[in-house]
């Protein structure tokens, strides 16, 4: 296995962790109706009209490196090659965030990539047809059509492998949301993966499953359907990450350090310090196409008045910053367990300079109530 260090240096994720960008959502449309997506509650299909999506870009285009296209799934609005075009002709990058359905055909994934797509974020936390189904609400069908997708788009970095131009190849990061449905069959989500994409470099991110609503009737099925405490992911993560024979690296995002014991050096909380977090600017549109906000960052997901003891008893309280989940069960699976690892030299072990460590330490995040909507910011529009 080669070593964590080496993985987590790799351009492409430090690239993909460090670039600036605006997550535009074009479209409310999608395929899927995902049991815990926060979209869900839209009733309408709406389209950004082309005039509004270049008003938005070239607006951002001095502020940010990068377009990501949001929606829900942003390759369903009519004009998305024509929108990556108009990205590239104006000096960003342009990116995705999709179910990578419509990849199934890999003409449309050509036009795509021709008018300028340089990277995917694409979902896959499904380990089979039946766990596929019962999470999107779509047919059994529609999990083979994303197995063609993860080909096509592995054909097409094939290609660009044996060819001897300077074609780049397309960035992957594949976003694998644990919850109630899959978090005992990670292994066989990872090695669908690793089976589908072999010429293709690519990084996971595990992400914790959030409530698409704070009521106390959605807090309640969100608890009972979806959720996975604490110490249930510790078991699941430690067996995954003691043995690790796969060749693309892991990172966490929106789970608390102690879930990982002795990896904690794989969370994007930390891993933004590598890449250079301070710089970081991300702007977004996701949750009201109309209003544009700067994405909330580097901030405790928890009230100060709130911390659980067990939490001010670890060492590494300082630096952990997704620790919203703890406050979504109070039975004893969902307890913290606190850490005697050295902060210090954690963040040696990263590489994170001295004078980098030492003002992380000095100065840590503030606490918050909750991740902010974004709000209308005149600088921004």
């Amino acid at each position: 296995m080669r070593r964590w260090n080496e993985l987590l240096r790799s351009p492409r994720l430090i690239e993909e962790l460090s670039r600036s960008h605006f997550a535009l959502n074009t479209t409310t449309r999608c395929q899927h109706r995902c049991a815990y997506c926060f979209m869900k509650e839209h009733s309408a299909d709406l389209d950004l009209s082309p005039s509004d999506v270049q008003a938005f870009i070239l607006r951002i285009a001095k502020k940010c490196d990068a377009v990501l296209f949001m929606g829900a799934e942003p390759t369903l609005n009519p004009n998305i090659v024509e929108h990556i075009a108009f990205c590239v002709e104006n000096g960003l990058q342009a990116l995705i965030s999709t179910n990578a359905l419509r990849f199934k055909s890999i003409a449309f994934l050509r036009r795509c990539i021709d008018a300028g797509l340089s990277a995917i974020e694409l979902s896959f936390p499904y380990p089979n047809e039946d766990i596929y189904s019962a999470i999107t609400g779509r047919t059994k069908k529609g999990y083979s059509s994303l197995l063609s997708a993860l080909d096509n788009i592995n054909t097409v970095n094939a290609e660009v492998r044996a060819d001897s131009s300077t074609k780049n190849l397309l960035g992957v990061n594949v976003n694998l949301v644990v919850s109630q449905y899959n978090y005992l069959n990670l292994r066989d989500v990872l090695n669908a993966l690793a089976q589908h994409m072999p010429d293709t470099d690519f990084f996971v991110t595990m992400r914790g499953v959030n409530p698409f609503s704070h009521s106390s009737k959605g807090m309640e099925e969100f608890c009972s359907r979806y959720f996975v405490p604490l110490l249930m992911l510790k078991r699941v993560f430690s067996e995954l990450l003691e043995d690790w024979p796969y060749s693309f690296p892991v990172i966490f995002r929106g789970i608390p350090l102690c879930a990982t014991p002795g990896h904690e050096d794989l969370h994007v909380s930390l891993l933004y310090h590598i890449a250079g977090a301070e710089s970081r600017f991300v702007l977004e549109n996701v949750r009201d196409q109309s209003v544009v906000g700067r994405c909330h960052q580097w901030k405790i997901l928890c009230r100060q008045d709130e911390v659980m003891p067990e939490c001010l008893r670890c060492n590494l309280e300082k630096v952990c910053l997704d620790r919203f989940a703890l406050g979504f069960d109070s039975s004893p699976l969902n307890r913290p367990v606190p850490s005697n690892r050295e902060i210090g030299e954690l963040l040696a072990s990263m590489g994170i300079p001295e004078y980098a460590r030492q003002d992380l330490i000095e100065n840590p995040p503030p606490y918050t109530d909750e991740v902010p909507a974004a709000s209308e910011d005149p600088a921004y529009l």
